[in-house]
C-alpha cells in the first residue's frame, strides 16, 4: 500500500498492510477520525484506516502532525523515518511489549546471566548458514561447506547480479534493510519483545536488526533467481519488489522466532543443569 496507489497485493495478509510515504511527493499527515490522512502536493487526500495497517515508513521529508505520530503509537505500528536514498534515520516504536508470550522472558533469563550476547551470535551464525543453503546457494551452483562465509557468498552473488542488472546489490541490500528491520518489528512485539530489544538501546542487542540481517539472504536469493536480474530504478521500483516478496519473508520469520525461542530455551537449559 502506496500513499498514491491502492492496488490490491494478492500476496499480502488480510487487512493489514503496510503504508509507504514519499516526501518528494506528499505534504501532510493527519489524524482524521480512525484514519491516517495524507494530502499529496496538489491538496488531493486519501484516507488509511489505522486498523488496516500493520506499519508506516516515510523516505523524505513531510508535515506530520503528533495526533496522528500518537495514534500511531497507540495502535502499536512502527513509524519509521528514511532519508532520500532509502537509508533508515530513526524509528518511533511503542514502549510497552505486546502480551508476552515467552520470548520476552528467556531474553530477559539470557541478559541477567550473562548469556544472551553469545547466545544471540551463536544462533545468528547458525541461522544464516542455514537461509544461505536454501535462498542463495542452490543459484551460485555448487559450493563447499568450508565456502559457507556469509561475505564471500554475497560478493559472489552480488558480482552475478552486476553482470545481469548493472546494479550494485552490495549497496541495494542496505537500502533494503530498512524495510526488512519494520518487517521483523510487528511479529517481534507481538511475541513480547519491548522496543529496548528493537534498537532502542544502544547497550542491548537489537533483535530487529539481526532479523534484517537475517532476511537479506531469502531477499538476494529471490534476486538471483530472476533471470533478468530485478529492473531497479526508482525507490518505487525497489517497494514494489520488497512488496512481492512480502509474504514469503514473513514466513521465514513465522519460522525463526519459535527457532530463536528454543534457541534461547536450550541455551538456559543446559546452564541449570551444570554442576
Amino acid at each position: 500500500m502506496t500513499a498514491t496507489s491502492q492496488a490490491a497485493d494478492p500476496a499480502a495478509p488480510p487487512l493489514r498492510k503496510p503504508l509507504y510515504l514519499d516526501g518528494a511527493q506528499l505534504r501532510r499527515l493527519a489524524l482524521e477520525g480512525p484514519a491516517l490522512r495524507v494530502e499529496d502536493r496538489r491538496g488531493r487526500r486519501r484516507y488509511y484506516p489505522l486498523t488496516r495497517l500493520s506499519r508506516v515508513l516515510l523516505r523524505g521529508t513531510l508535515v506530520c502532525d503528533t495526533a496522528a505520530l500518537t495514534a500511531l503509537l497507540a495502535a502499536g505500528l512502527p513509524f519509521g523515518l528514511l532519508d532520500t536514498d532509502g537509508r533508515a534515520l530513526g524509528w518511533l516504536v511503542p514502549t510497552a511489549p505486546a502480551p508476552d508470550s515467552g520470548l520476552a522472558r528467556l531474553i530477559e533469563d539470557a541478559e541477567n546471566l550473562g548469556l544472551l550476547a553469545r547466545a544471540l551470535e551463536d544462533w545468528r551464525r547458525s541461522r544464516q548458514r542455514m537461509l544461505i543453503l536454501r535462498h542463495v546457494a542452490p543459484a551460485l551452483g555448487p559450493l563447499h561447506p568450508t565456502d559457507l562465509r556469509a561475505r564471500s557468498i554475497r560478493s559472489r552473488a552480488a558480482g552475478r547480479l552486476w553482470h545481469r542488472s548493472g546494479r550494485d546489490w552490495r549497496r541495494l541490500l542496505r537500502r533494503f534493510r530498512p524495510l526488512l528491520r519494520a518487517l521483523a518489528f510487528t511479529p517481534l512485539r507481538e511475541a513480547g519483545t519491548g522496543s529496548l530489544w528493537l534498537g532502542g538501546d544502544s547497550e542491548r542487542p537489537d533483535l530487529a536488526g539481526i532479523f534484517a540481517v537475517l532476511l537479506e539472504w531469502p531477499l538476494l536469493g529471490a534476486a538471483l533467481r530472476d533471470a533478468d536480474g530485478p529492473r531497479l530504478a526508482a525507490w518505487r521500483d525497489e517497494i514494489a519488489f520488497f512488496e512481492r516478496l512480502r509474504a514469503p519473508l514473513e514466513r521465514e520469520i513465522a519460522r525463526l522466532l519459535p527457532d530463536l525461542r528454543r534457541h534461547l530455551h536450550d541455551t538456559l537449559f543446559h546452564l541449570g543443569s551444570q554442576p
